[in-house]
Parts: C-alpha cells; sequence; structure tokens
C-alpha cells in the first residue's frame, strides 16, 4: 500500500498540477480469441469469440470543450478499490455538507449524463 505523504511529497515534487473534469466514460478493453471456424474477413460477432481476459477503461472528460483529458485502464482489483474509495469519499462529502448546512446550495445530481458509458 501507497503511503499517502510520499504520494502528496511526490506530488509536490513534480510540480503536478490538478486537472478538472465534469464528464467520465467507462468501457471495457476485452482480450478475445475468435472461435474455430470464424470467417475473420468479415466483422466478428461477440457470440463468436471467447473472452480471454479484460480491463476496465476509464476516460475522463471536459464537457465544455468536448474533449478528453485522459485515459486511465484498471484492472479488476484497482476498479474494485476505486469503487470503495469512491463511496466512501462522496458519504463523507454528503455528511459535511449535511453539517454545515450546505446541502441546499449544493445539491445532489442524480445524472447529469443519460449514459455514462460506452461499448
Amino acid at each position: 500500500m501507497l503511503d499517502t505523504n510520499e504520494v502528496n511529497a511526490e506530488i509536490k515534487r513534480n510540480s503536478m498540477k490538478p486537472v478538472f473534469t465534469d464528464g467520465v466514460i467507462v468501457g471495457l478493453r476485452l482480450k478475445t480469441k475468435a472461435k474455430k471456424n470464424t470467417d475473420l474477413s468479415k466483422p466478428v460477432e461477440p457470440k463468436n469469440m471467447n473472452i480471454a481476459g479484460g480491463m476496465i477503461e476509464v476516460v475522463f472528460t471536459d464537457v465544455s470543450k468536448q474533449m478528453p483529458l485522459g485515459i486511465f485502464i484498471l484492472d479488476r482489483q484497482t476498479a474494485e478499490e476505486l469503487k470503495i474509495a469512491l463511496n466512501q469519499t462522496t458519504e463523507k462529502l454528503d455528511e459535511l455538507l449535511k453539517s454545515n448546512d450546505l446541502s441546499k446550495l449544493m445539491p445532489k445530481q442524480e445524472s447529469r449524463h443519460a449514459d455514462n458509458s460506452y461499448r
């Protein structure tokens, strides 16, 4: 496990600036093998593929500029850890907003986008 103090020190040493994002796209990168007797000269249907593995792709975007800011490829374990960390962090933010009566100023949004994934 990485030490938070070491990570923060490294960020400061490298003068890393934060990148602000207001959109996200999530998809899969699958490693596949065509089943036997599959004609590879034509597009292959998913039912004719064997999935050998996969990774989760996260693309952070700037919606106003309509451009991607960064692409991150995560393994399953990292994605699970990220899901837990994001849930805990958003719960803590909600508690802080409620305790300071800021929830009226910063209401929780249901979903800004109809579909937050692709592929």
